[in-house]
């Protein structure tokens, strides 16, 4: 029984790091490691958010929601992150906004998958088709089409062109 304690206590400590490597301020909830995926619940640990909207700070926390997003896989293992993120309400009468979500550095808005994990993509799909580059990706465990990878770049590069599909006569 303590040996278990004892792994399960060393997997969570793995996986706190990892967490870290992303944001300081997010603590592990709750994780799960199976055979070819991680899946980490975590919330932030800030107790002080500023509203984007007018700069005013808020410890009133509204409500919660999860954010769901992929990381960098981890030896070999597809990486899920849930985010418990929180909505605050904004304490200024002035201000246009009543409530706001916490700020989070490492992703996009409304994007689904890390800065990190964007810009791993985008340097394996430079050397390669984007056809090549989805099966390489799924090799890594990261799941995603060779559509997507042609979005990503665009979204990254938007002067990218798309080649014509015929020649001129």
């Amino acid at each position: 029984m303590k040996e278990h304690a004892e792994a399960t206590k060393r997997i969570y400590d793995r996986l706190q790091g990892f967490l870290d490597s992303l944001d300081p301020k997010m603590k592990i909830i709750r994780g799960y490691e199976a055979e070819n995926e991680i899946e980490i619940r975590a919330k932030r640990t800030s107790e002080v958010e500023k509203c984007p909207y007018c700069g005013e700070e808020s410890r009133k926390v509204h409500s919660f929601y999860p954010k769901t997003f992929e990381d960098l896989p981890v030896q070999g293992k597809k990486v899920t992150i849930v985010l418990e993120r929180r909505i605050f309400s904004c304490n200024n009468p002035e201000c246009s906004q009543k409530r706001f979500s916490e700020s989070i550095d490492f992703i996009e808005p409304k994007r689904k998958r890390t800065r990190r994990l964007e810009d791993h993509i985008l340097r394996i799909s430079v050397h390669m088709s984007s056809l090549s580059a989805e099966k390489v990706l799924k090799a890594e465990k990261i799941g995603i089409s060779n559509t997507t990878v042609r979005r990503l770049i665009k979204k990254k590069n938007p002067d990218t062109r798309k080649p014509s599909s015929h020649r001129n006569r």
